[in-house]
């Protein structure tokens, strides 16, 4: 490419030699005075030869001389003159045909930006009219339609001030007439009954009525004396109890007559707890199933919110990492969710009647996993373990059926641990407890723990979180009026408590102070366990007036509810020496475990030796 580029230059510098060459002969010329006609064509340096010589070398370039289509002149003019519109202009000279050449072309691939598509659905149901209902929730769209600008102007806004006029001051002489103000209009009866039954207005009532309930409901002793006096005596005695009653809470209409049958605490509003209720065999035209909020912070006797169920509810809870959502469980298999949010008391959302869900009593139902990856799992009678989201409850995302030998396992009761999500326990009517996992190679039933001689009610693993790992303890109740105490490592028992004296309903263990457990049984007593105190006598008893079904550590530790099946929950206050853990609870439990666990082998050792007469000598 170089040596044509070099040659192409050699050749236009030979060009612009004979242009000038032929200058400087035609200046010659002039200057001598010859003749100025126009060279005939034989002679050099005509112009003639000039193009000839240029064609020559372009021909030596490589480039073809234009062929000239231009007509001659006699046809032109005999076709019209040189003004003919027919005539084509004259080209100039030197330009030849283009000459086309194959190129190489490089070939990019640029790969494409990757979009990730996906489907997501979410349940939602019709929304229809209830008769006679209404909200309770707190609406956030109260202050739509308020200008704030407009507001604060109004706000600080002067008062306007006015000058009276005397009463002779008037230009006539007489006294001036007070303008009577304008009376209200008086509203029809169809008028009031819209403005009760408008939304607005039930939504301010019963923000209003509620506000106002809390004021009144509040007892303050407004004669307490912080110097002491006369109250020291009194305030010793109220020292020396462990566990005191607080509330009690009743509503004439939404409990009489039903059932405790779960309970939970809400872990972002510390002062709400739930209450779910069976059916009321006396009012058949009342819900089934019904769930209470109850507010502990103030002094009211009314639920904060109420919501209810075609169907009597078996479990219920809060979901974890929604502040305005309720799950629960009921007796026909369905799933259901609530929203607070809504005017609505019926679920929001509902889990289908077939068989590719819960087709019995739904006896659990919890929230497990992380704030931005969580789940909703629930168990039923039997033996069926099922997946939900939150955001569909139209079928399970996983289904995972309990069996034992080929035998599907009788739920009662089950539990996950608070950091592991994968594996739980559940208990049976077959007098045993089972150990599972969800995912795995392994997936279902892992490990049969027997021991009891009655089906097991309840199942509890340990939730207080500390420098030592007790996941692997899990406590069991049983109608065989025992509480049993597990380790899930060894698969045996650590130790059997049987100082209660009838069917051991529910249990729990405290979520702060890792020795702490309580359990309630069918003589509505409940019973407070300090493992690192005492092992054979518990630490504080409370009373309550029905047989206890469900019992619940509040978050803090300091607050146990206890819900009795005359439709009562009565709320529990603990003193801080039982509730709040010492700096080396810890390390005192791990002793206390492992002492138990030596004192049960040798018993169980003794138990297998037969007895002799001892050795012959």
């Amino acid at each position: 490419m170089a040596d044509r580029k070099a040659e192409l230059e050699r050749k236009k510098a030979q060009l612009a030699a004979m242009r000038e060459k032929r200058k400087m002969e035609e200046k010659k010329k002039l200057a001598s005075g010859g003749d100025a006609a126009t060279p005939s064509p034989g002679e050099a340096g005509t112009p003639s030869d000039l193009r000839s010589e240029t064609e020559e070398l372009l021909k030596n370039l490589g480039i073809a001389p234009e062929t000239s289509t231009e007509p001659a002149a006699g046809a032109s003019g005999a076709a019209g003159g040189p003004e003919s519109p027919r005539s084509s202009p004259k080209r100039e000279a030197g330009v030849g045909a283009k000459k086309l050449t194959v190129s190489q072309v490089t070939q990019t691939t640029v790969v494409a930006k990757e979009t990730v598509n996906y489907c997501k659905e979410t349940q939602t149901m019709n929304l229809e009219p209830e008769r006679d209902v209404l909200t309770y929730d707190e609406s956030e769209r109260e202050g739509e339609g308020v200008n704030a600008a407009e507001a604060l102007a109004e706000l600080q806004r002067m008062p306007h001030v006015q000058e009276l006029v005397a009463a002779g001051a008037a230009a006539d002489g007489a006294a001036p007439v007070a303008a009577e103000p304008e009376k209200p209009r008086e509203l029809s009866d169809e008028e009031r009954q819209q403005i009760l039954l408008s939304e607005s207005f039930v939504r301010f009532f019963d923000k209003t009525a509620r506000v106002m309930e809390r004021a009144l409901a509040e007892d303050v002793d407004i004669f307490i004396d912080y110097s002491g006096g006369s109250g020291d005596t009194e305030l010793g005695e109220t020292a020396k109890q462990q566990v005191k009653q607080q509330r009690v809470f009743y509503d004439d209409r939404w409990s009489r007559n039903r059932c405790v049958t779960a309970l939970d605490w809400s872990p972002h509003f510390p002062e709400l707890c739930l209450a779910a209720y069976n059916a009321n065999e006396d009012a058949p035209q009342e819900p089934d199933g019904v769930v209470c909020v109850w507010n502990v912070k103030f002094r009211k006797d009314s639920p904060e919110f109420v919501f209810h169920c075609q169907s009597p509810v078996t479990s219920a809870c809060f979901a974890k990492f929604h502040r305005n959502l309720i799950v629960g469980g009921t007796y026909s298999g369905q799933v259901v969710l609530w929203d607070n949010r809504t005017p609505r008391r019926t679920p929001v959302q509902r889990s289908p009647l077939s068989s590719t869900a819960h087709t019995q009593p739904v006896l659990s139902v919890c929230v497990l996993g992380s704030e931005n990856a969580h789940n909703l799992v629930s168990a039923s009678s039997d033996g069926r373990l099922c997946t939900w989201s939150l955001d569909m409850l139209s079928q399970p995302q996983e289904t995972l059926d309990l069996q034992r030998q080929n035998r599907p396992v009788p739920a009662t009761c089950l539990d996950f641990a608070p950091s592991d999500a994968n594996h739980f326990v559940v208990g049976s009517e077959d007098y045993s407890m089972y150990t599972g996992c969800r995912h795995g190679a392994k997936a279902g039933i892992m490990d049969a723990l027997d021991g009891h001689q009655g089906p097991v009610s309840a199942v509890a693993t340990h939730r207080a979180t500390g420098p030592v790992d007790l996941g692997h303890i899990v406590l069991s109740a049983s109608f065989d009026w025992t509480v049993r105490l597990w380790s899930l490592r060894d698969l045996g028992t650590v130790h059997v408590f049987e100082e209660t004296s009838d069917y051991v309903m529910d249990l729990c263990w405290s979520p702060v102070n890792p020795a702490l457990f309580c359990a309630a049984d069918a003589l509505g007593r409940l019973d407070f366990w300090q493992l690192n105190l005492d092992t054979e006598q518990a630490a504080a008893r409370a009373q309550c007036d029905a047989a206890v079904n469900r019992c619940r550590f509040s978050d803090s530790g300091l607050l146990l509810g206890a819900g009795d099946h005359l439709g009562r929950l009565t709320v529990f206050e603990l003193a801080d020496s039982l509730a709040s853990p010492r700096q080396e609870e810890w390390k005192l439990l791990g002793r206390t475990l492992h002492e138990l666990k030596q004192a049960t082998a040798e018993l169980a050792a003794a138990e297998q030796d037969p007895p002799g007469v001892g050795p012959i000598r």
